[in-house]
């Protein structure tokens, strides 16, 4: 098996200098996690706005042609 990644790096630290740097690297990962958590949140309200757009153009389409009948 290989080593870990940057297991050599943390060897050689002290264990100031390892909590120091772990505590850097959770708060970058809960960074990358809360943007990608923004991103989904922006993506799926322009989706749903999407598709109310259509549903709406859908129904105005429908009644336009109710009314043509009609008169």
């Amino acid at each position: 098996m290989g080593k870990k990644k940057g297991s050599g790096k943390l060897a050689k630290m002290t264990e100031e200098e390892r909590m120091l740097y772990l505590e850097q690297q959770r708060m970058a990962e809960e960074e990358m996690r809360k943007k990608k958590e923004d991103m989904l949140v922006v993506y799926l309200k322009v989706r749903l706005h999407l598709l109310v757009l259509h549903t709406l153009r859908t129904l105005a389409n429908e009644l336009s042609h109710c009314f043509k009948r009609i008169f």
